[in-house]
């Protein structure tokens, strides 16, 4: 087990601890729900990329890559859900906004782990694993674009509303949202488009903003 695989095992692990002590301690909202299932399937992105460097089979590692996408899926599905209730609930939540978590999941399902359009293959080289995109492949990151926007949006429509004290919690979840995006952004799905492996820093960035977001979630 190296490096790479312990500090993501660590990660997983405080994120479901920051999970559990949310939902034990202030259950009280919607919105600490959601954040503890957002930080949930960021555990299990960690765990998953964490996994990757085990000596695993390739058959394996194509799997675990593929429910890698699923469960990010997931937690982008869990943030939209969280900023319509954070800091406090907005004027225009959906009446099934549960939907809009669902349907993703639902949706990416077939998509990521049983269709070869998504992603082909998986290559092991110079110590990482390679990955080979299907004509399909542009779905998620759309999606996540989509998903993102959706959030930034909800959030910058309660400055006209919130009580300015809130405002603070606002700015400093939506400089970690987009922290957490860019480097996403560059390490999980521009760097591996262009053919290199990736590199968990993403998942490094998006834990540590997060968890350091937690308390600012939790006292709203």
């Amino acid at each position: 087990m190296n490096l790479w695989t312990i500090t993501l095992f660590i990660l997983a692990a405080s994120l479901l601890s920051l999970s559990g002590w949310m939902v034990q301690r202030y259950q009280r909202s919607p919105s600490i729900t959601y954040y503890a299932g957002f930080l949930s399937a960021l555990s299990a992105i960690a765990i998953i990329q964490g996994s990757l460097f085990l000596n695993l089979e390739s058959p394996v590692v194509l799997f675990l890559t593929r429910l890698g996408y699923l469960a990010g899926a997931a937690t982008f599905s869990f943030l939209l859900l969280f900023t319509w209730y954070f800091p406090i609930p907005s004027q225009r939540i959906p009446k099934n906004d549960r939907w809009y978590l669902l349907l993703p999941i639902v949706f990416f399902l077939p998509l990521v782990l049983f269709n070869p359009s998504f992603i082909r293959n998986v290559v092991l080289a110079d110590g990482f694993w390679h990955e080979i995109h299907g004509p399909l492949f542009w779905v998620f990151p759309i999606f996540v674009s989509v998903y993102v926007v959706w959030s930034l949006a909800n959030l910058v429509t309660k400055f006209r509303y919130v009580q300015s004290p809130q405002w603070g919690s606002i700015k400093v979840f939506m400089v970690a949202l987009i922290a957490a995006v860019l480097s996403g952004l560059i390490f999980d799905v521009l760097i591996p488009v262009t053919g290199r492996p990736r590199i968990p820093i993403g998942i490094y960035s998006a834990s540590l903003l997060f968890g350091f977001s937690t308390y600012i979630v939790a006292k709203k």
